[in-house]
């Protein structure tokens, strides 16, 4: 009788009478070892074959890892890539949505509401204005695409270090950033009155002869651009977290439309909030033709920095509906002299050149 044909195989009891009735046929046996050899070899080899695919899988894998890595050791993954972009694509169009909501908002309260009767027909200004957003929104896209990528390496390139920002729990970190951003902006306001090159820039934001919510929206390009470089510089070197101040920059425009608009507040209301925000009276005195009333009441959002710097001014409620806005050069200018104002307007025209009327009343006041 032949030896088994493997001696890793035991033959089952039909095996061995098959192969014990066969056995004498001749080339029979060698043809059952040799099929039994070759169906275990055949195992062996896809076994063999399965471990040396995954071990190269792997291989190739990490040395793709590897390499990533090398490039650049601080890159996070293409899944919190994508978390993160989707992240700022959401929040990019809710804040969009609110502003606009805002906006409309406020259009619909002075449109039943009024304040004060408008001196001048709104299609032309509105055209203007909402033009001038549009160019804005471009504007800030194209410098802003990536802030903080772009700020870091602009910053990096001229040696310049970043601050260390306190970390506060909760809502003390949120009250520090939004006193401290809106105290920044306070100054920059003020600085864009006083520099005689910035308040070229400014110039057209006050050459609006009325004042409703789409002046919130009337900025000059180059002026928007400059702003917004100044103020993400300083925030950037302070180390300031950028998601706060996205929702305090987010919250202040919202307010801004609030405070344009020709609407008025019951009374009481209007004294209450005046201790702590900037309301639609108070605001409307920064856009006077009356020297003293236009350069004052420069703050965004809380109306303590005013007192506190005494930039703050008052004026008698009637004197609101007498008030006239604008600069004495420049009265309703069409949409391209808007664009070249800053070339045409004389320095400081707004701190030295102001109408008769405006004075008699500055006077009466």
């Amino acid at each position: 009788m032949s030896r088994p044909c493997d001696a890793g195989h035991m033959p089952g009891p039909d095996e061995r009478l098959n192969h014990a009735l066969v056995n004498d046929i001749p080339g029979f046996d060698h043809c059952w070892r040799h099929r039994c050899g070759f169906a275990r070899r055949r195992r062996l080899g896809a076994g063999r074959r399965k471990r040396v695919l995954s071990a190269g899988t792997r291989a190739i894998n990490a040395g793709a890892i590897g390499e990533r890595r090398r490039r650049d050791p601080l890159s996070p993954s293409s899944h919190e890539e994508e978390v993160t972009q989707l992240a700022d694509e959401t929040w990019r169009l809710s804040s969009t949505a609110l502003l606009l909501f805002g906006f409309f908002l406020v259009a619909l309260w002075e449109l039943y509401w009024p304040r004060r009767r408008l001196d001048h027909p709104i299609t032309n200004r509105w055209i203007g204005n909402l033009a001038l957003y549009f160019i804005n929104a471009a504007v800030l896209a194209w410098l802003f695409a990536a802030p903080a990528a772009a700020a870091e390496r602009i910053y990096a390139g001229l040696n310049l270090g970043v601050l260390r920002w306190p970390r506060l729990p909760g809502l003390m970190g949120f009250a520090l950033v939004f006193l401290l951003v809106d105290c920044l902006r306070y100054w920059l306001h003020r600085l864009f009155h006083v520099a005689p090159v910035l308040w070229r820039l400014h110039s057209l934001h006050h050459a609006d002869s009325d004042l409703d919510v789409s002046t919130s929206f009337r900025h000059h390009p180059v002026e928007f651009g400059v702003g917004s470089m100044l103020f993400s510089g300083i925030l950037f070197l302070s180390g300031c977290p950028p998601v706060i101040a996205a929702d305090y920059l987010l919250a202040a425009s919202i307010l801004t439309c609030l405070q344009h608009g020709n609407i008025g507040l019951p009374p009481l209301c209007e004294r209450l909030l005046q201790t702590i925000f900037i309301t639609p009276d108070m605001h409307r005195i920064h856009h006077s033709l009356v020297a003293d009333e236009a350069n004052s009441n420069y703050g965004f959002m809380f109306s303590f920095w005013d007192r506190i710097f005494g930039s703050r001014r008052a004026i008698p409620p009637a004197a609101h509906k007498a008030m006239e806005f604008g600069i004495v050069e420049c009265e309703n200018p069409s949409f391209a002299r808007m664009l070249l104002l800053p070339l045409t307007v004389s320095p400081l025209v707004g701190h030295a050149i102001y109408s008769k009327s405006a004075l008699r009343k500055s006077s009466i006041r």
